[in-house]
């Protein structure tokens, strides 16, 4: 098609110039310019690989990472979004990469991450081998107006897929996704979860949003992939009945700390599972998890003017709330950016700040609505400075802390503010210790 040529030639120029005037940024305007000239290219492009799609309100981006590694760790020729670009535009930006001038891709494997509600159009352009359906939370509720929304796309994306569904069983809105699927007919449908010793112990649970009526309730399927462990940056699964190596236990090292993380791993290690078949290898998926890293400013950390800081994403309130709990109790230099990405600041409101004894540094457009929230559970604030920017360089200057690493909290706005601040986008990070 002339237009798919002329498309993903301009795209290419595009992204060129995008790079030279903006390093680590502007990843979704190639996207753009190419979705204007050949709408409908996503789909032509990823009807050719076998596709395999992780979506859901959180994890996505750790759980496409954690996947691929294991697939390619078995020798399986893939791509995947490792820009995080997961809505059209931004996997037209990763995929011109990758395919020919005329638009042919020529890897075996397509492994995207994929935001919810573009999951369920592109899926139903190009239908899914596997689905990976992670976990509906109160997330990005401006956008959504009600999680019921977020899960009636991701419920379209599993219709849409012709092979897998793979789901979180503690979910209650997946639960409900799985028996509507299930009573349809048969569908083939794995899941993954948490083992009962180890909810317990979270004090905030997994953050799931609750489904009002629509909830089916849980069954404790020996199918089931399971966190049977967790401590730190360590995790036990134990693989489901369903699919090779049943039963085996896999001890496995996270990208950092956080039960988020182990079960994503969870997540990935079934979804592998299933795209491997008989060729799954245990020793080898956790050796690729071993050497993979969660996405940038998820528990990473980095060294920056010679001092190491350790990076959180406070993406959402459920989100915000795991990193907190898994939180070093007793640091004494930590600096939060709320920043203009926040749309409510009610937003602020249902994350319980208690692991936190003190913020040195408050930045962004929200810093006094945050400032109130700290106040009203008893956090001191030394210093507000609302310039991002500003507020970086003085946390920086900040003596060496006396106990733990510096720690940042920060909104996506202060992320991409931070990391363009301070040349990070092509800073190797490291594991939190």
């Amino acid at each position: 098609m002339l237009r798919d040529v002329l498309a993903i030639a301009i795209g290419r120029l595009t992204r060129r110039a995008v790079l030279l005037v903006r390093p680590g940024g502007g990843t979704a305007i190639p996207g753009r310019v190419v979705e204007r000239i050949s709408p409908g290219l996503l789909g032509r492009i990823l009807r050719q690989p076998r596709l395999v799609v992780v979506t859901g309100s959180n994890g996505k981006g750790t759980t496409t990472k954690m996947l691929a590694a294991i697939l390619r760790a078995h020798g399986v020729d893939l791509f995947t979004n490792e820009r995080a670009g997961n809505i059209t535009r931004g996997m037209l930006s990763d995929l011109i990469t990758v395919v020919d001038w005329r638009g042919r891709f020529r890897r075996d494997v397509a492994v995207m991450e994929m935001d919810e509600g573009y999951a369920a159009l592109t899926l139903e352009q190009a239908p899914a081998d596997v689905t990976v359906l992670l976990n509906v939370m109160l997330d990005q509720l401006h956008r959504w107006g009600s999680p019921d929304v977020a899960a009636g796309y991701m419920e379209r994306a599993a219709r849409a897929t012709t092979g897998t569904v793979v789901l979180g069983r503690e979910d209650p809105h997946l639960r409900g996704i799985a028996a509507a699927l299930r009573a349809q007919g048969p569908a083939d449908i794995r899941t993954f979860g948490v083992a009962d010793s180890v909810l317990e112990t979270l004090p905030h649970g997994l953050g799931s949003a609750p489904a009002f009526g629509l909830d089916a309730p849980r069954t404790d399927d020996p199918g089931t992939t399971l966190v049977t462990s967790y401590q730190g940056d360590r995790a036990s699964i134990e693989l489901g009945a369903s699919g090779p190596h049943a039963g085996a236990v896999l001890d496995v090292r996270l990208p950092s700390k956080g039960i988020h993380l182990a079960v994503d791993s969870a997540a990935a290690i079934e979804a592998a599972r299933v795209v491997l078949g008989e060729a799954f290898d245990p020793a080898t998926a956790i050796g690729a998890l071993g050497e993979s890293t969660s996405m940038w400013a998820r528990g990473e950390q980095a060294l920056v003017r010679g001092k190491r800081i350790a990076f959180y994403l406070a993406k959402s309130p459920p989100s915000t709330q795991v990193n907190l709990d898994d939180l070093e109790p007793g640091l004494d230099q930590v600096m939060v950016i709320a920043g203009k990405d926040i749309p409510d600041p009610a937003m602020l409101w249902p994350i319980d700040w208690g692991r936190v004894e003190r913020v040195r540094v408050l930045a962004g457009l929200q810093a006094y609505e945050m400032a109130m929230k700290l106040a009203y559970e008893g956090i001191p604030v030394d210093e507000i400075v609302e310039d991002v920017e500003d507020a970086v360089d003085a946390f920086l200057a900040l003596p060496e802390p006396e106990h733990g690493v510096k720690t940042v909290f920060f909104s996506a706005d202060g992320m991409r503010r931070t990391r363009r601040h301070l040349a990070l986008y092509e800073a190797d990070t490291e594991r939190a210790s």
